[in-house]
């Protein structure tokens, strides 16, 4: 999916604001000063393709049910879609005449992704980016790691792993005696001994004469 526009006809502090993404630059950038709206852009990126919360912080200009995001998207074949997202329970998707259109009709734009997954892989705003620097240097430089956090949703990847090694651990040691997996092993070589020392018993009984 490509983003060509983002309007923000009554979106928290903007009223009537377009930003439009030419196609012939593949990486755009919005930067600005503190409080400038830069987070309130990419919360309203998120809210047209997912639907406005309930309880939405970007109301405190408009009246919640007059807010409103407009946006322009295209797929790699050419096919492009415009519509306004309102705030509301049913029908929030509209096309550019007011129209309701159906709400799987943004699906092969968001490729099946959760808003969650979205913004993690997507919404990187400057807490984000600094957080996953810090995790870098803290992983001794692991790109992979940190990509493949970035890229699943799987945050703190580090820790996750540390504790599958630790919940492993109790259950397998392979010069254990005590984890689980070695203690099952162990009744089991000596219930395989019983049973064949049963065995060579019952046979003896049988062949004596």
């Amino acid at each position: 999916m490509r983003i060509e526009y983002l309007s923000l006809p009554a979106f928290g502090m903007f009223t009537d604001q377009i930003i439009r993404f030419p196609a012939e630059y593949g990486l755009h950038i919005i930067y600005g000063p503190n409080e400038a709206g830069k987070s309130t852009i990419l919360r309203a990126l998120s809210d047209a393709l997912f639907g406005i919360p309930h309880n939405s912080p970007d109301s405190f200009r408009h009246e919640p049910g007059k807010l409103r995001i407009a946006a322009g998207v295209s797929l790699a074949d050419g096919t492009k879609l415009e519509f306004i997202r309102r705030k509301g329970r049913k029908s929030t998707i509209l096309d550019p005449e007011g129209k309701p259109l159906p709400d799987e009709v943004l699906y092969p734009y968001t490729a099946g992704l959760s808003r969650s997954d979205f913004e993690d892989m997507f919404g990187l705003d400057h807490q984000r980016l600094r957080e996953g620097g810090r995790r870098l240097l803290e992983s001794g430089g692991s790109l992979g790691q940190s990509l493949f956090e970035a890229a699943s949703g799987v945050r703190h990847l580090r820790e996750v792993l540390a504790d599958l090694d630790r919940q492993s651990g109790e259950l397998f040691k392979p010069a254990g005696r005590n984890p689980t997996a070695n203690r099952l092993a162990e009744s089991y070589i000596e219930s395989k001994r019983s049973i064949e020392a049963h065995r060579r018993g019952t046979d003896r009984c049988t062949h004596a004469p």
